[in-house]
């Protein structure tokens, strides 16, 4: 019976289970209703016995033809596939994987070179995007002082309709942006109308107990580096080994809320293994988010995720108070390294961008001394 209830036959069957074998020509069914009509003139003789064997035969017969189909169906029936789903942040547990074979590089100094931009509105009504630019290095045997070049900031007008209203107000030479009354920071110093930050200044400095970077952590020199273990049990640990650090300086946050600044450790000049095995833990973390493949503030594409849904806060001139920074960072799909950090008005990562710092792809090891401004 079929699913409406019908009788089917074991050519019904096949039918069913080959449905783009061509159907009988005209001539073929021509003779099969000549022989049914041949048959039923025909007086069948009484032999029970035969009778009895061919319905058998039949049955046996009609039974194997199932089977057949049955086997046929299985064969030509896909089984189903079990899909194992994917993990949490499954797309930084296959960058580890990628990159944790990759080749350590070397080079006689860690050269850093970096972009930093910053939105705002500014006296006379408009909004300008002010950038800045910073490059150091850092010798690898810590003999020699750690150089710093920084360049002074520049502002331009943001859009086509800010930079009519600048010119509207005389093209001045300097802007100043809008800051709370309290302010105690250089954000409100007059910064020079310009294509690009200018007036490079040199400094050279050997840091007190050698510690040259990323002292959020806790203070690193590049001699420091290596011990950084490569798997993610040893790096917690390492890491509570730093919180303690860090909580002996007066911050009092608790480990776990902690614990999402091993990211930092994505700019420094790790190994490969010793990266990966920090995408791994930041994978784990309840906060950590995978978002999109996203365009940085140089034009290059990377990966996109935010680590902690912790929320910083910065007084807004084109609001006229205080705002939330929702920040995210850009990582490099093919070393895993940190390649950017963009903080935006709105928690999608769809609106204004109020501030970023990009790494220039020129930083890396190099075996070249520091260069002049």
């Amino acid at each position: 019976m079929d699913a409406r209830g019908n009788p089917m036959d074991e050519l019904d069957l096949l039918a069913r289970a080959l449905p783009d074998a061509a159907p009988p020509s005209a001539e073929v069914v021509a003779r099969a209703r000549a022989r049914v009509a041949e048959a039923g003139t025909r007086t069948p003789r009484r032999r029970p016995r035969r009778l009895w064997a061919w319905s058998v035969g039949a049955a046996l017969a009609t039974a194997t033809v199932v089977l057949l189909i049955f086997s046929l169906v299985s064969v030509l029936t896909p089984a189903p596939v079990l899909v194992k789903p994917a993990r949490p942040n499954q797309e930084l547990l296959d960058l580890a994987d990628r990159i944790e074979k990759l080749p350590q590089e070397s080079g006689a100094y860690w050269h850093r070179s970096r972009t930093d931009g910053f939105w705002g509105a500014v006296e006379g009504g408009y909004n300008v995007w002010m950038t800045m630019r910073w490059e150091s290095w850092a010798a690898r045997d810590g003999a020699s002082p750690r150089v710093t070049h920084a360049w002074k900031p520049a502002a331009r007008p943001d859009t086509p309709a800010d930079e009519a209203a600048w010119r509207a107000a005389g093209s001045p030479k300097q802007v100043r942006a809008i800051c709370p009354k309290d302010n105690r920071n250089d954000d409100c110093e007059p910064v020079r109308v310009a294509d690009a930050p200018y007036d490079c200044e040199r400094t050279s400095a050997k840091e007190r107990n050698g510690a040259l970077i990323d002292a959020t952590l806790k203070p690193l020199a590049l001699a420091d580096l290596p011990a950084i273990p490569a798997d993610p049990a040893g790096l917690r640990e390492w890491m509570l080994e730093a919180h303690r650090s860090w909580d002996g300086r007066g911050f009092g946050e608790p480990f776990e809320e902690f614990l999402p600044m091993a990211a930092n450790l994505l700019g420094l000049p790790i190994s490969p293994a010793q990266r990966a095995a920090v995408l791994r833990l930041l994978a784990e973390l309840p906060d950590t988010r995978v978002h999109r493949t996203v365009t940085d503030p140089l034009g290059r594409s990377g990966l996109e995720v935010t680590f902690t849904t912790k929320l910083s806060y910065a007084y807004r001139a084109d609001l006229g108070k205080e705002a939330p920074l929702y920040s995210r960072t850009v990582l490099d799909p093919g070393t895993g390294e940190e390649l950017a950090a963009i903080t935006y008005a709105d928690q999608a990562g769809t609106g204004q961008m109020l501030r970023y710092f990009a790494y220039d792809p020129e930083s890396g090891w190099t075996d070249e001394p520091p260069r002049g401004c």
